[in-house]
């Protein structure tokens, strides 16, 4: 017939936020919850662990015999001691306000044949549903199909949600994905998405409802053997944000200009090669160009490039990675994204711009049966006269380095 599983969890933290202290109301609550996880200011260390944060909850899921069908129920209480109060912006009307949000929802998985159907719906306290559902499929020996269509309400509330989005978090948008996989042969194959989605509420930075975009990719992959293989991959997204243009107007008679913020499409596109080569089971090598331009409809075209090449070794108990890459950009918006290896459940995924090389290092090193140990350094020298960051972050050198250190003891 099937089997029940029932899984319970509670959590108790001290979370980092700005408190506030609205001495005319008496009131005292938190405009923003802090992630970055730094204590070096007298406000960020203000802000360390000064909101309490309580979360339990239950799932219930059923499995049948054959194991073809899951389907589920989940309840999430989330519980703040101070009030959630955020700024009184446009952007800001529809976001989690108050101490306490019940999330409850349904998930299902059902395998029929050569399709898996997925998906979930959920509900905030606030009314508002968060829905993702979709479907992946062999269409053949050599060909994958996938679709997905996910809803996040602009007040649906979920601080833990990691839902299919192209916002950082599952609220205010709506959008279809839909993917594909063949390969033309063992050594030959393809990969492409498109994905449209569209912002029914104002976004941080956009003065404009609602908005909407699309993105689409294409990977074209070469493996003539097992130890090396070579792809090349583009890359297009098109959305609309703010941006500043230089207006022409007349002041008693006297033509003058002046700086105004308009909304308008903007294009990035990104071309990318990569090669990966394995010498022998102890040495590997990884080789990736990237290009990308950047422009608002009426505008400039700006453009950023980087290269990088990597090198790694594993001996057994000792293993090493390392890089170094060049990078040139005209501004932020062509940024250059490269995944860095990192100690043990650390993230690492930095953007290169301006002018500049960087370098790392990583070992890891099992000492024992029982103990491991991480060593990382990094640097970023910037040319031109560059300098990092900005306010209190800001660093007026033309250089950066960075080191961590971490030991793990398992038992």
């Amino acid at each position: 017939m099937g089997k029940f599983a029932i899984t319970g969890f509670y959590s108790h933290l001290f979370r980092d936020a700005n408190i506030v202290q609205d001495n005319a109301n008496n009131w005292v609550f938190a405009s923003s919850l802090q992630t970055s996880g730094l204590h070096r200011t007298p406000s960020e260390i203000a802000d360390k662990g000064s909101l309490l944060e309580k979360n339990i909850g239950a799932d219930l899921t059923f499995k049948n015999k054959g194991n073809t069908l899951q389907i589920g129920f989940t309840v999430l209480k989330t519980t703040f001691d101070k009030p959630i109060q955020k700024a009184e912006k446009e952007y800001n009307l529809y976001e989690f306000s108050g101490t306490d949000n019940l999330l409850t929802g349904l998930h299902y998985n059902y395998n029929h044949q050569n399709i898996n159907f997925f998906g979930e719906i959920a509900r905030s306290s606030s009314g508002g549903f968060g829905v993702v559902t979709g479907a992946m499929a062999s269409l053949g020996k050599r060909t994958d199909f996938s679709i997905l269509f996910r809803k996040y309400d602009r007040d649906f509330h979920s601080f833990y949600a990691n839902g299919f989005s192209e916002n950082s978090r599952n609220i205010n948008e709506t959008g279809l994905y839909a993917g594909v996989k063949h390969a033309f042969n063992k050594q030959w194959s393809v990969a492409a998405y498109v994905d449209y989605f569209q912002f029914p509420w104002y976004r941080y930075l956009v003065d404009k409802l609602p908005t909407k975009g699309f993105d689409y990719l294409g990977r074209l992959t070469y493996q003539p053997q097992k130890h090396w293989q070579v792809f090349f991959q583009f890359r297009q997204e098109n959305k609309e944000d703010n941006t500043k243009i230089t207006e022409i107007y007349f002041d008693k008679g006297k033509e003058k200009t002046r700086e105004i913020t308009v909304v308008r499409d903007r294009t990035r596109r990104v071309l990318i090669a990569n090669l990966d080569y394995k010498f022998s089971k102890v040495w590997n090598i990884q080789t990736r160009i990237s290009y990308s331009t950047f422009q608002f409809d009426g505008q400039a075209l700006t453009q950023g490039f980087a290269v990088a090449q990597d090198v790694n070794a594993d001996f057994g108990k000792l293993s090493f990675s390392g890089r170094l890459a060049f990078f040139k950009t005209d501004d932020y918006d062509n940024r250059q994204y490269f995944y860095e290896q990192d100690v043990l459940y650390a993230f690492a995924f930095p953007a290169y711009y301006q002018h500049g090389i960087r370098h790392y290092l990583m070992a890891q090193y099992k000492i024992s049966r029982n103990v491991d140990v991480w060593l990382r350094w990094a640097r970023t020298d910037l040319f031109d006269g560059g300098i990092f960051s900005s306010g209190l972050e800001e660093i007026p050198l033309s250089h950066r380095s960075e080191g961590k250190v971490q030991i793990r003891l398992h038992f």
